[in-house]
């Protein structure tokens, strides 16, 4: 922290005018100056700046301050950063609270810049490396902006001798480590390197490429006091100015997609870690308004997809805005570029899907909606994506349901006040639940899967008396009775089972249809809990739990369902971004531990169960 005798000796110093000049027009009018204000759209100037008080005011926006916070503003940086620069461009000295700390991680800064100079000097005699480089396309302009380098361990070795660097910071910092032998190696040895940068584009760590065929692609720095992955954007120091100007930005999977999207002159891009966007990703998202997009194009295939809806569901629930990129089947944003393809990149990318309806559309096209179960299943799914939207956004919710009813003929309910109906097969004259018709059937046919669902069955959840008297004699060990054989022979039953077996994966079908029982089960007990006794809800948002159930239960956690009315005080939305509705109802019940420890049922559980990542 810097002390506040070093921020008074900047602020005497500082001349607002000189500051805010250098950023935009000013005009003097008599002992102040005016402006049209950079923090909202106008006409008129009503952006002042007073210098005998060292102060600005927009009296249009209301956006106010010295001259730390117009940096802060303009900028969008935070406070530090802000002063660090000013005092830098004053030739002030920052004192420190914990300035010992302050100079170790300075002196790991300075370290990484010689060892960034050292691989860039290495590129640059390394012809099979430039090759490579050259091969992606990327020009030798692209190579010095992005201070490309490459290791060669016994040259590295070499250089930090000679310049008598610190081998225990460079330790910490993953430049160096030991073999199993304990031999001294340049840990990126043999590998292209990316200097990584944080937001004020200091070097805090180091991406490597492989070049040899059968080593790990990609690898980067350990984490270490200067580097956390996770809240790192590559080339956001590069793309700043154009996402500030342009206020949109380009989210992208790699290091070369960002070099060649800005080669390409889409300065907006900036790519993730190999690591899923998360929340501390977020507040380099602040230079942008409240309705910039943020536009992703991730790799298509199935990691890249999962990190795309993964991210999705982070920005929606933050209520980021913008979309998902469609480019040609099998091209990344890299690809396009290199192949020439630069106009079609760039009209893709102004069409982005928006994020929900692209999370949507990837389940129906799962699906074949033609197929009543099918449409089931992705019924369920996109019921899943838009329950898990900020309750605050009650028309994005809405617009979405009714977008699907009309689109795609799919309708559901809000269940948080009205139960799911199981659907029936149309054509079925005895009106029977088709859950339990497929149940019964697939267990008939093959008595020796009962061990699969065993534990999580309950007879209680037949909703059809013949149903239940079916599965009561085979759990009484009768076998071929009446009722069974009839039951087999019906030519509905004997048509949906050609299906099955068509499928293949009869034993997933048996637990799907035992979860679906114990589900419909649980949720319409909370459901007629909820009517027969309101004074529950001043313990638990029952609503909510009904969600709980309906959306995240599994097989294995039917028989804990019992417990939901004890969870006293417990309220969904204080749980982490990580635990949804619909991920694993594992962590429903672990939950209990950090925010329900009055039931000391519901916590046994939870113990019982372990701690699942």
């Amino acid at each position: 922290m810097i002390k506040d005798t070093s921020l008074e000796q900047l602020k005497a110093v500082v001349d607002i005018v000189d500051v805010v000049g250098s950023y935009i027009e000013l005009k003097k009018e008599g002992v102040r100056f005016s402006a049209i204000c950079p923090f909202h759209n106008e006409k008129t100037a009503s952006f002042k700046v007073e210098p005998a008080k060292n102060f600005f005011k927009c009296y249009g926006c209301g956006v106010s301050g010295n001259a730390i916070t117009f940096v802060m503003e303009y900028e969008k940086i935070g406070f530090q950063e802000a002063v660090e620069k000013l005092a830098t461009r004053y030739d002030i000295t920052l004192e420190r609270t914990n300035q010992r700390a302050y100079e170790e991680q300075k002196g790991f800064l300075g370290l990484l810049e010689q060892i960034a100079t050292c691989y860039q000097e290495i590129l640059a005699r390394t012809p099979h490396a430039l090759e490579y480089l050259k091969g992606r396309g990327i020009s030798e302009q692209s190579m010095q902006e992005f201070q490309l380098g490459y290791c060669d361990s016994w040259q590295v070795l070499g250089y930090i001798e000679k310049n008598k660097l610190d081998k225990q910071a460079l330790h910490h910092l993953g430049v160096l480590a030991y073999n199993p032998e304990g031999k001294e190696y340049a840990s990126l040895f043999g590998r292209i390197i990316f200097p990584i940068q944080n937001s004020n584009g200091k070097i805090v760590a180091f991406g490597g490429r492989a070049l040899q065929e059968g080593d790990v692609k990609y690898i980067n720095s350990a984490t270490s006091s200067a580097f956390s992955k996770s809240k790192i954007l590559y080339g956001y120091p590069q793309a700043r100015l154009a996402i500030l100007k342009e206020q949109k930005m380009l989210l992208t999977e790699g290091y070369i997609d960002v070099i060649l999207a800005h080669q390409a002159g889409i300065k907006i891009a900036v790519a993730t870690l190999g690591t899923a966007l998360s929340t501390d990703h977020l507040p380099l998202m602040n230079i942008l308004k409240e309705r910039s997009p943020i536009i992703m194009a991730y790799d298509m295939d199935n990691a890249g997809q999962e990190a795309t809806q993964r991210a999705i569901e982070l920005l929606s629930n933050n209520l980021k805005y913008g979309g998902v990129v469609e480019l040609e089947s099998g091209l990344d944003v890299a690809d396009m570029v290199a192949q020439g393809k630069i106009t079609q990149l760039k009209e893709a990318l102004s069409k982005p899907v928006p994020f929900i309806e692209y999370s949507l559309k990837r389940i129906l096209n799962r699906y074949d909606l033609g197929n009543f179960l099918d449409k089931d299943y992705a019924v369920r799914e996109c019921r899943a994506v838009i329950d898990a939207l900020p309750e605050f956004a009650p028309h994005t919710r809405k617009g979405y349901t009714e977008w699907l009813k009309e689109h795609y003929g799919l309708e559901f309910v809000d269940h948080k006040y009205d139960p799911p109906k199981q659907e029936v097969f149309k054509d079925n004259p005895t009106g029977r639940n088709y859950v339990e018709e497929a149940f019964l059937y697939i267990l008939l046919k093959n008595p020796a899967l009962f061990e699969e669902v065993r534990p999580f069955m309950d007879i209680k959840y037949f909703t059809e008396a013949p149903d239940a008297k079916i599965y009561q004699d085979f759990l009484e060990g009768k076998l071929n009775t009446p009722q069974q054989v009839a039951f087999l022979a019906g030519e509905l039953n004997t048509r949906y089972y050609a299906k099955v077996e068509e499928g293949g994966d009869i034993v997933g079908e048996l637990r799907e249809y035992a979860r679906r029982m114990g589900q419909e089960y649980w949720y319409k007990h909370w459901v007629e809990k909820r009517d027969a006794e309101p004074d529950i809800r001043k313990f638990f948002d029952l609503a909510a739990h009904v969600d709980l159930i309906e959306g995240a239960c599994g097989l294995e956690s039917l028989p804990l369902l019992h417990i939901v009315p004890n969870l006293k005080g417990f309220t969904p939305y204080l749980f982490p971004q990580a635990i949804k509705p619909y991920y694993n109802p594992r962590k429903m019940i672990l939950a209990v531990d950090d925010f329900c420890a009055n039931d000391p049922r519901a916590i046994a559980i939870a113990r019982d169960l372990g701690r699942p990542l």
